[in-house]
């Protein structure tokens, strides 16, 4: 212990004499940062270090700007229903909803696991720990897939353009990426109940979560396939929005609004997307270079409640553009009618003034 400059046992594996050095060991590796996904070769102490702390923290502020902007919407479905969200302003927010419920199953995970006494060498994960740790696995898989799902509609709506895609082949593509996310995550736990697969572990007071033998296979093998998805639909829609805003006539304040919000959408792909790359490399790189790029992976991951404010307040203007020209058109609608009123009359007041003269 680096405080105390004395031997600390707190959270150890038993020592095990080892005859060939003629000596104790023992191993003490316990950490609660979000990069833990990737079990990082690094030997943690038990205590929160700053990776651990800012990791946690970054998660809560994502986590309660959504709840901001939950309740935000909340009021103004109240205060005048006329601005509230549709239906069709939600699927971009879809995907940062499901980022934020991944955060708080894996920040229940880590406290449980965390704060549950266990022996020091104990390696067969307890019953909540478990369920919470096929959550987090879920989320993980949903949220590749809502992303992909988003990405590839608005590859069709930037890049395909005719026939223009609906909302509901969205709606559509999503449900089939939660029976994809489950069946995914059914045949994990499936194998899991086999203790012979050796799938999972608990690892003291860190998490639980799957072996180094299996990981590759769970978790690195999709996230590489779902971003080298996104990569590519995503350099295919950036490309045609940057020629589109080179070369756009049209002076709609909506379709601007629409393209920001896209713009934010792949801001969002992109900070999350190079914290997921870092990922993979955590798990055989030394410990040096893997707290580096656990700091990226914390951090890039962390940026997700900034986007979705931003994303929402794009949404909103988005919103409020629309009902503004529905009023507008209203009003001239309004003032047609009128028009059209008044002329009707003068015009039957002459044809009667000519019936009489005539």
């Amino acid at each position: 212990d680096t405080n105390t400059q004395a031997w600390n046992e707190s959270g150890c594996t038993k020592p095990i004499f080892k005859s060939s050095l003629n000596r104790y060991e023992c191993s003490c590796d316990h950490t609660t940062t979000f990069a833990l996904v990737w079990l990082p070769k690094s030997h943690l102490t038990r205590y929160l270090n700053s990776q651990d702390i800012a990791s946690l923290v970054f998660q809560s502020i994502s986590i309660c700007c959504f709840i901001a902007i939950i309740i935000h919407a909340i009021v103004i479905r109240f205060r005048d229903p006329t601005m509230s969200l549709q239906t069709n302003d939600l699927p971009p927010l879809m995907s940062c909803a499901v980022t934020m419920i991944l955060f708080i199953f894996f920040i229940a995970l880590a406290m449980t696991t965390y704060s549950t006494k266990v022996y020091d060498d104990e390696t067969s994960c307890f019953l909540s720990s478990s369920v919470l740790m096929f959550f987090v696995y879920f989320f993980i898989i949903f949220m590749f897939c809502i992303k992909t799902s988003v990405a590839y509609f608005n590859f069709l709506r930037f890049v395909c353009l005719f026939p223009p895609p609906s909302y509901r082949r969205l709606f559509v593509i999503l449900l089939i990426s939660f029976f994809i996310s489950l069946i995914w995550v059914s045949v994990a736990v499936g194998l899991n109940s086999n203790s012979s697969y050796n799938i999972t572990q608990l690892y003291p007071y860190k998490l639980c979560w799957f072996t180094r033998g299996v990981i590759y296979y769970f978790l690195i093998i999709p996230a590489g396939v779902f971003l080298l998805v996104n990569t590519i639909v995503f350099i295919r829609v950036a490309l045609c929005i940057i020629n589109h805003a080179r070369h756009a006539t049209s002076p709609h304040q909506s379709y601007k609004r629409m393209k920001q919000c896209v713009i934010i959408l792949l801001l969002s792909s992109t900070t999350q997307g190079i914290g997921w790359l870092f990922g993979p490399f955590l798990t055989f790189i030394n410990s040096e270079a893997g707290n580096i790029l656990g700091w990226f992976f914390v951090i890039f991951n962390g940026l997700e409640g900034l986007w979705v404010i931003l994303l929402y307040i794009v949404i909103r203007s988005l919103r409020m553009d629309k009902q503004r020209y529905r009023d507008f058109a209203e009003q001239i609608t309004k003032s047609t009618e009128s028009i059209s009123h008044k002329y009707g009359k003068n015009f039957e007041g002459d044809k009667e003034y000519e019936d009489i003269v005539t």
